[in-house]
C-alpha cells in the first residue's frame, strides 16, 4: 500500500503579540485568522515514511527576540498536510523533570 504523498511541509511560526497602538480600522484585520501576529521563521518538506528527528534553524529569530530585550518566544507548528498522510508531529521538551517526578513518586 502506496501513500499518494510522501513529502508533507512542516513550519514553525513565531507568535507576536501585536502593538494596541492603532486604535481605528484595524479590527477588520482581525479575521485573518490570527496570521497577522505570526512570522514564519523555519520550513522544511519531510518525507514522511522515514521517522526521524528534524532540527529546525531559528537562531536568527533568537538573536532577533534577545536583540529587542525579551526573554522567551512563542511558536506554533504547523502541518497541513499530516493528517491526511497520517504523519504526526512529536514535540520534546522538559523531559528530564518528568522523569524526575516519576522516580520521586
Amino acid at each position: 500500500a502506496n501513500r499518494t504523498r510522501t513529502k508533507v511541509t512542516i513550519r514553525l511560526y513565531q507568535q507576536q503579540k501585536l502593538p494596541k497602538r492603532n486604535l481605528q480600522g484595524m479590527e477588520e484585520d482581525t479575521n485573518l485568522k490570527g496570521e497577522k501576529g505570526e512570522i514564519l521563521i523555519s520550513e522544511k518538506a519531510v518525507d514522511t515514511r522515514k521517522s526521524t528527528w528534524h532540527i529546525f534553524p531559528v537562531s536568527s529569530s533568537v538573536q532577533r527576540l534577545l536583540d529587542q530585550g525579551k526573554n522567551s518566544m512563542d511558536v506554533r507548528i504547523a502541518c497541513d498536510q499530516c493528517q491526511e498522510t497520517g504523519a504526526s508531529l512529536v514535540l520534546l521538551g522538559k523531559r528530564k523533570k518528568k522523569e524526575e517526578d516519576v522516580e520521586g513518586k
